[in-house]
């Protein structure tokens, strides 16, 4: 009896089921397909001319992610903008757009995000699932489209889901990471490389291993300091901001299951000489599911 015993336990442990901690990994065989959904939500508060201007914004989108080849390096992967809604409020004007209305395609949102409609953008991802470096193709439109205008800006931090930014369903891990215990912390500081004007730190900390999932919190700082151009005007912005959020991993698979990340920003906008103090509150919610 002793005998079968230790031998039970010893298939127990080599199988993982007493497993402590969690790996990166990528392994999702060849063909599968994933519906991802990503809503942003949040309010900015600023300060002009001693008058003060409330911006809430409400976006969401649903896009297809599939598995196209699969082996031990890892895979090739797609990814679909299937469709988007948002609805904001720029000084007491209601704008919004909807990918399903065809008659919002013309409107002033509409011009930047019908270009990612039904686009398709290309990348491969390696045996931890991050994305290899050059490896992201995306379509003539979205490259075209490199404008600052407000559209542009929202989409294009809704496509680091594919990218590796906040939220993200790949490149979760900063790059080498190993075996995470629970109670272990990683730092990320490298999500925002190649971008002068932006830093950030985000940190993981593995709480739970339970029915096959890694749960963990989420905490980090992003600053921001650059130029842009809304509606044809020179803005300066210098932000800072406290992220806290959540996360479930698939274990066998290490893809995201869902994350919910909130962001408070506090800076300052400059535009035309004025100076504008904002504060906001932002968040985004991702859910993955099989189709």
């Amino acid at each position: 009896m002793k005998k079968i015993l230790f031998s039970a336990f010893v298939l127990c442990a080599g199988t993982g089921l007493f497993a402590q901690t969690y790996t990166p990994v990528f392994k999702v065989p060849p063909g599968k397909q994933f519906a991802i959904t990503t809503t942003v939500k949040g309010n900015m508060t600023q300060e002009a001319m001693g008058q003060t201007m409330e911006m809430p914004y409400d976006v969401a989108s649903a896009s297809t992610v599939v598995i196209k080849t699969s082996d031990k390096a890892g895979a090739d992967v797609s990814m679909i903008v299937d469709k988007i809604r948002m609805v904001m409020s720029v000084m007491g004007q209601e704008m919004s757009y909807d990918s399903e209305k065809g008659s919002d395609a013309d409107n002033p949102l509409g011009g930047s995000f019908r270009n990612y409609i039904g686009k398709t953008t290309t990348f491969k991802v390696d045996n931890a699932g991050r994305v290899v470096e050059g490896s992201v193709v995306m379509p003539a439109e979205v490259k075209a489209d490199a404008g600052a205008d407000m559209g542009t800006m929202v989409m294009g931090s809704m496509m680091l889901e594919a990218r590796g930014g906040l939220p993200s369903l790949f490149d979760i891990f900063p790059a080498g990471t190993k075996a995470i215990a629970i109670g272990e912390t990683v730092t990320d500081k490298s999500a925002a490389e190649g971008s002068s004007n932006v830093k950030r730190s985000i940190s993981y900390t593995l709480v739970e291993l339970k029915d096959g999932k890694a749960r963990f919190t989420i905490s980090g700082t992003t600053q921001i300091d650059g130029k842009t151009e809304m509606q044809g005007m020179a803005v300066s912005m210098a932000t800072s901001s406290k992220e806290s959020g959540e996360m479930l991993i698939d274990v066998a698979t290490g893809l995201l299951i869902s994350k919910t990340l909130t962001s408070e920003q506090t800076g300052s906008l400059e535009a035309a000489g004025m100076q504008m103090p904002v504060t906001g509150k932002t968040t985004v919610v991702i859910e993955v599911n099989p189709k």
